[in-house]
């Protein structure tokens, strides 16, 4: 009967080793690879946006990842009651995780910062190409409302190349003003 239970606390701490590990290198991986995603500088409004929400979600994620540290602290802490072997590495990273979870909750605070400041700079980018954009439809108009085809002086061919023309620029304006409309 000594036996068996020895073999059952055996595998049983074996299990929660092996569990704790698990959740500790997830823990440091989910860190480590959040806090990178998050502080990339987006090139784009897709990448702006895409940034945005992850940073939406990561916040929202921040009192679930914290409420996984104790019970990871108190399986170690079974562990070594124990008396089973953790090696090095795995110690090290319970010592290190949570210098690397204030670091995490750093790199959202600046992270947060780093993409307002980019939704504005986006924001003035567009408020710009609007402005541009308006200044094209507005000559584009004039162009056509002054030296459109409008007598019976001007030939058919000429009258069409022109009207070409101007659809062309149009067709290039209404482009412009769906990626506009997008961003």
């Amino acid at each position: 009967l000594l036996n068996h239970c020895n073999e059952w606390q055996n595998k049983f701490t074996t299990l929660l080793s092996e569990m704790a590990r698990a959740t500790l290198n997830e823990l440091h991986t989910y860190l480590k690879e959040n806090g990178e995603k998050v502080s990339k500088h987006p090139q784009t409004l897709d990448e702006l946006g895409d940034g945005l929400q992850l940073l939406e979600h990561l916040q929202n994620e921040v009192p679930n990842i914290e409420a996984r540290f104790p019970p990871l602290h108190e399986q170690f802490a079974i562990l070594e009651k124990y008396d089973v072997p953790i090696d090095d590495e795995a110690r090290q990273k319970l010592e290190d995780l949570s210098n690397a979870w204030v670091s995490f909750q750093q790199c959202l605070i600046d992270s947060d910062a780093m993409l307002k400041r980019h939704k504005d700079k986006f924001k003035s980018g567009l408020i710009a190409s609007s402005e541009e954009f308006k200044k094209h439809v507005a000559n584009l108009l004039d162009e056509f409302s002054t030296k459109g085809p409008f007598s019976s002086q001007v030939g058919c061919d000429p009258a069409l190349e022109h009207i070409s023309t101007i659809r062309q620029n149009l067709n290039m304006l209404k482009l412009q003003e769906n990626n506009l409309r997008r961003g």
